[in-house]
């Protein structure tokens, strides 16, 4: 009865979204608990709205198509939604090479913030088989925008230390391609990985964190900010918390949290939660900035 068990659960976790079961091995490896109940239905609902406009991209439908369907979605998902479309465009791309640029059709006359969240799909679908950024980007850069190259980096950081965290999360050096203020951004990136793969849990993140050099880690922090900030589901205590663990970091913290806010607003897809998420962690960075240490604890106690 055990050994049908058994197989019946490996047999579940072959046939699941290779990034999920990544995600779960990497928890069951690290120890790490499931998340409780608000985090992961917050999740689920992220990731589902990733998958869903990914699986009808990759059906070859036109832009006009794609976009009449993101403006069927719950306008608070849009950016997630968003990276979907980046990683399956960037994928028929690469399958395709010189024929047609399918990203650069469906970016072609929308904003920028919308450009951002696509390009940061294009960096997650690179990770996935760890190609470099250079050949791969150069097709997307005509005229040179640095706006791209950082967001692909970004979620080129994101997707290496959700599929490949052995590799990037425990200190180990960034991929040899980055460079300059591109490898704070990939390490951004990967901080936003660790906030899902530690499971949310400050304990963990902080102990991870803490494993790379001291350089690297305000950027780690600032990724955490803008994820836990942006997905949701986080109680008021433990964003408390994470300033706490984060310590002389708190500021970078915050950043992250302010910068989710501010791109939702660009984005004109605001939410609650993040708004929350960026007031909390912007009030413990401003009394941590002018020494306020009685008010900072009476907070943190609350």
């Amino acid at each position: 009865m055990v050994q049908t068990e058994q197989t019946v659960e490996k047999t579940q976790k072959d046939q699941m979204d290779p990034w999920l079961a990544s995600l779960l091995k990497a928890r069951e490896q690290r120890g790490i608990q499931a998340l409780d109940p608000a985090t992961k239905q917050r999740f689920v609902k992220v990731r589902r709205a990733v998958l869903g406009i990914n699986e009808l991209v990759a059906t070859g439908e036109e832009p006009k198509a794609i976009l009449a369907k993101l403006q069927t979605m719950e306008p608070e998902l849009l950016g997630f939604a968003l990276e979907g479309v980046g990683m399956a465009l960037a994928k028929q791309d690469l399958g395709t090479p010189g024929e047609f640029n399918r990203v650069e059709a469906f970016t072609a006359g929308t904003s920028v913030a919308y450009q951002l969240m696509v390009f940061l799909g294009v960096g997650a679908l690179l990770a996935t088989d760890r190609l470099p950024l250079e050949p791969f980007i150069t097709s997307y850069l005509e005229p040179f925008n640095p706006l791209r190259v950082w967001a692909i980096a970004d979620g080129y950081g994101f997707q290496s230390g959700m599929l490949h965290w052995q590799d990037f999360l425990y200190g180990q050096p960034r991929p040899e391609y980055f460079s300059g203020y591109t490898s704070r951004i990939f390490d951004q990136g990967l901080g936003r990985s660790i906030w899902l793969i530690d499971a949310g849990d400050v304990t963990h993140i902080q102990q991870t964190i803490a494993t790379f050099s001291k350089s690297r880690q305000p950027d780690l922090w600032c990724g955490i900010g803008y994820v836990c900030s942006s997905i949701g589901g986080v109680q008021r205590e433990t964003l408390e918390a994470l300033g706490a663990a984060a310590g002389a970091y708190l500021p970078a913290l915050a950043q992250g949290a302010a910068c989710a806010a501010k791109f939702r607003r660009i984005l004109g897809t605001p939410a609650a939660h993040v708004e929350l998420a960026d007031a909390i962690l912007s009030e413990l960075g401003f009394l941590s900035a002018f020494g306020d240490d009685e008010r900072l604890r009476a907070l943190r106690q609350k």
